[in-house]
């Protein structure tokens, strides 16, 4: 059962791979641009606000923001393959938001250097 487990991300992985050749992201687009735009920004902009409002460590605030900007997972593929439905527009989500997270992981971890001193250095 541990073989079965190891090898689940690298099948949904492949899987998301298979999908991503038959994407289009003209088709949908307008949800898809709407889904990444809310996993890669205001996710992160509302992680800050919890953190802040909860008043976590700075480390922990640091760590909540950078994980809540990360794309979306290929577990999202993997249910919607399972349960039928989306799986065209899961995939380019995927790929939309691993695109996006180029310019907003690095954006998070400069407000991280900048505002959060000592959690990078």
């Amino acid at each position: 059962m541990h073989y079965l487990g190891d090898a689940t991300i690298g099948t949904a992985l492949v899987l998301i791979g298979v999908q991503l050749g038959d994407v289009k992201l003209s088709e949908g687009l307008g949800e898809i641009t709407f889904v990444a735009i809310i996993c890669v920004i205001f996710k992160p902009l509302f992680t800050i606000f919890i953190a802040h409002y909860i008043q976590f460590s700075m480390f922990y605030a640091a760590t909540l923001m950078l994980v809540s900007a990360v794309p979306v997972g290929p577990t999202t593929y993997v249910l919607a393959r399972h349960y039928r439905i989306y799986e065209k527009n899961t995939g380019a989500s995927i790929l939309m938001t691993s695109m996006m997270s180029i310019v907003t992981v690095p954006f998070m971890l400069w407000i991280m250097s900048h505002y959060w001193t000592g959690i990078l250095h």
